[in-house]
C-alpha cells in the first residue's frame, strides 16, 4: 500500500476545472504545468495526471510521460470528439467529458487510485457521505454485488424536505437530515446496516431478515417518527416519513418503486409486481415507446376540427388535433398519451412537429387555425423563435395563427409564459385560452394576457341543456369577453338544440361534433 497520505497529482488545467475536482477531493494535492516539461524526474514526483486537453501543453505532456513513464496512470478531459481519440491513442487510461461531472470524476479517480493500490485514500471520497458520514450508494451497490439474494431494503424518505430547505434553511435542514440519521440509527437491530442513498433519502439494509422483521421495523420507524418530535435550536419539529421495502434480488430499483407509491400517501409500501402503481408505471412505459417509435416513423399525425361563426355559418378557422396513428392506420387520442409525453421529455418535440405539419398544410390555404401549447412548450422557451422561422419558411401571416394556451398556463406568469405570450402576440399570432372557466379563473390576469379568444370549458357546454347554473356561468363569461373586446367559442357542439342554445346566449362561435369532427383534411 502507497504509504502517502495524500495523492499527488499533476493537474494541467482551466480554473473551472479545479475548482470542481477541489469541492470534494479534499486529500489531493494539486500541481498546476509550472515544471511540467521540465523533466522526466519531474514528472516522478506525482501518483497519476489529469490533463485537460484544452491546455497548450497536455498532449506533449501525455506523450511525454507515456514514452518514459508507461505506469503512470492519466486522465485526459475533453469535450471534443477528436481530441478524445486523439488522447486515447496516445495512451490516455481514462477520460473525462468536459464539462467535469462530479459523479463520474469520483468514480474515474477512484478507479485510478485503485489501479495505483491507494483506493484506501478515496475510499471516504467514493463511498461515503461527507454531511452524514454514512456510507453512500455507491457502497450500497457493491455490498449488493456480493449478495443480494437473502437480504431485504427499507428505504426512508424524509416528507417535505425541499419545503424544509426553503422555509428553514440550509444549517437546519442539515440538523433535521442528521436529526433523522441518528432517530433511524437508534431503532435498527443488529443484522441492519444504514446508507445515506439521496439527499433525502436513507436506506436500511437487512441480512437475512427473519420473515416478521421487515415489517415489524418499518412499523417500528414509523411509529417513532410520528410520536416523537425532535429538537433543532430550540424547538421541536415533526418528521414524516415514507417507506419503500423490497426484498429478494433487484433491492434498490424495486424499493424506488415502492417508495414513489409510499410518497403518495400510503407511507409504507412493499414492493408487489401486482400493485395499482406496478401497472401504471409498465402503461407509461408503454407509451413512451410508442411515442418514441411514433416520431421516428413519422406516425405522428395532424387533424384539423372546424370551428363555425354562429352567426354568419361559416368556418372560419379550424383547431389543430394531434393523433398517432398504428401501424395498423388505427389512432390514438391525445388523451392517451399526452401526459406520458410530458413526463418522459417529450411534449416539445410532439409540439415542434404538430407546428411543422399544420404549417405546411396550411400555407396554400387562406383559413386561421390554433395550435395548442403546452407548459413545457413555454418552459423551454424555444415557441416565439421556432413560430417566427415557420411562419417565414411556409409564407404564413402571423396573424392567421391561434396560440391556444390553458387557462392553467396563463396563471404562470411569473414562471416567464406572459412575456412569451407578448412577444408572440407582438409577432401577430392571436391569443387564445382554452377550458376557460374550469379553474378558478382570474378575470384581471385574463385582461393581462389579452387574450382574442376565450374557449369556454367542455363541461359547461355539456351541461347546458340540464344545469341552469352552467348557463348563468356561460352568460358572465360571455359579458366578460366583451368588456375585454374578445371572442368566445363552444366546444362539444354536438347537436343542433345545443348550437341554437350557445348562439342565442351570445357565443361567436362553436366547435363540436355537430359542427365538424376533427379530420386529415378540411
Amino acid at each position: 500500500m502507497n504509504s502517502y497520505s495524500k495523492i499527488r497529482i499533476l493537474y494541467l488545467q482551466t480554473p473551472s476545472h479545479q475548482t470542481s475536482l477541489e469541492n470534494f477531493a479534499h486529500k489531493i494535492e494539486f500541481f498546476s504545468s509550472g515544471m511540467a516539461i521540465g523533466s522526466v524526474s519531474h514528472l516522478r514526483n506525482y501518483d497519476f495526471m489529469v490533463l485537460d486537453m484544452e491546455h497548450v501543453e497536455s498532449m506533449e505532456v501525455m506523450e511525454k510521460i507515456k514514452h518514459f513513464l508507461p505506469e503512470r496512470y492519466v486522465i485526459a478531459c475533453s469535450s471534443n470528439p477528436k481530441t478524445v481519440m486523439q488522447s486515447l491513442r496516445a495512451g490516455a487510461d481514462a477520460i473525462l467529458l468536459n464539462p467535469l461531472d462530479e459523479k463520474e470524476c469520483k468514480r474515474v479517480l477512484y478507479r485510478a487510485a485503485s489501479y495505483l493500490n491507494m483506493q484506501e485514500i478515496f475510499y471516504d471520497i467514493y463511498y461515503i457521505d461527507p454531511l452524514s458520514a454514512c456510507r453512500n450508494l455507491n457502497a450500497l451497490k457493491d455490498r449488493l454485488k456480493e449478495n443480494s439474494r437473502h437480504n431485504a431494503l427499507l428505504k426512508l424518505s424524509l416528507h417535505n424536505f425541499k419545503a424544509f430547505q426553503i422555509y428553514y434553511g440550509t444549517q437546519i435542514t442539515e440538523k433535521v437530515l442528521l436529526e433523522f440519521r441518528d432517530a433511524i440509527k437508534i431503532n435498527l437491530p443488529v443484522n441492519a446496516e444504514l446508507y445515506h442513498t439521496n439527499e433525502d433519502e436513507f436506506s436500511v439494509l437487512l441480512s437475512n431478515p427473519a420473515p416478521s422483521q421487515i415489517k415489524i421495523l418499518s412499523q417500528q420507524l414509523k411509529s417513532f417518527f410520528e410520536q416523537t418530535p425532535i429538537e433543532v435550536n430550540g424547538f421541536l419539529l415533526k418528521i414524516n416519513t415514507a417507506i419503500g421495502i423490497a426484498s429478494g434480488e433487484e433491492l434498490i430499483q424495486k424499493a424506488d418503486i415502492a417508495l414513489c407509491e409510499a410518497k403518495e400517501g400510503k407511507r409504507i409500501v412493499s414492493y408487489n409486481e401486482g400493485s395499482i402503481f406496478i401497472k401504471e408505471q409498465k402503461e407509461h412505459i408503454k407509451w413512451v415507446k410508442i411515442i418514441q417509435e411514433a416520431i421516428c416513423e413519422d406516425r405522428l399525425v395532424v387533424h384539423y376540427q372546424p370551428i363555425m361563426e354562429n352567426l354568419s355559418g361559416a368556418i372560419t378557422k379550424y383547431e389543430v388535433l394531434c393523433r398517432i396513428e398504428e401501424r395498423d392506420k388505427s389512432l390514438y387520442q391525445p388523451s392517451d398519451f399526452i401526459p406520458a409525453a410530458i413526463f418522459a421529455g417529450r411534449m416539445c418535440d410532439i409540439t415542434r412537429l404538430v407546428i411543422d405539419k399544420s404549417f405546411k398544410y396550411f400555407k396554400d390555404k387562406s383559413h386561421s387555425f390554433s395550435i395548442n401549447v403546452t407548459h413545457e412548450d413555454f418552459m423551454e422557451e424555444y415557441l416565439v423563435d421556432f413560430i417566427s422561422y415557420k411562419c417565414d419558411q411556409y409564407a404564413i401571416e402571423p396573424e392567421r395563427l391561434y396560440i391556444e394556451v390553458l387557462e392553467n398556463i396563463s396563471t404562470e406568469l411569473a414562471k416567464g409564459c406572459l412575456p412569451q405570450i407578448e412577444a408572440l402576440r407582438s409577432l401577430g399570432c392571436k391569443i387564445s385560452i382554452d377550458d376557460f372557466g374550469v379553474d378558478g379563473s382570474n378575470f384581471a390576469r385574463m385582461m393581462q394576457i389579452h387574450a382574442q379568444i376565450l374557449k369556454i370549458d367542455g363541461h359547461f357546454i355539456q351541461e347546458l341543456l340540464n344545469d341552469s347554473k352552467a348557463k348563468i356561468i356561460i352568460e358572465n363569461i360571455v359579458d366578460f369577453s366583451r368588456k375585454i373586446g374578445a371572442k368566445t367559442v363552444a366546444e362539444y357542439v354536438d347537436s343542433q338544440e345545443l348550437f341554437d342554445l350557445v348562439k342565442s346566449l351570445g357565443v361567436d362561435y362553436s366547435q363540436g361534433f355537430y359542427i365538424g369532427k376533427p379530420s386529415a383534411q378540411i
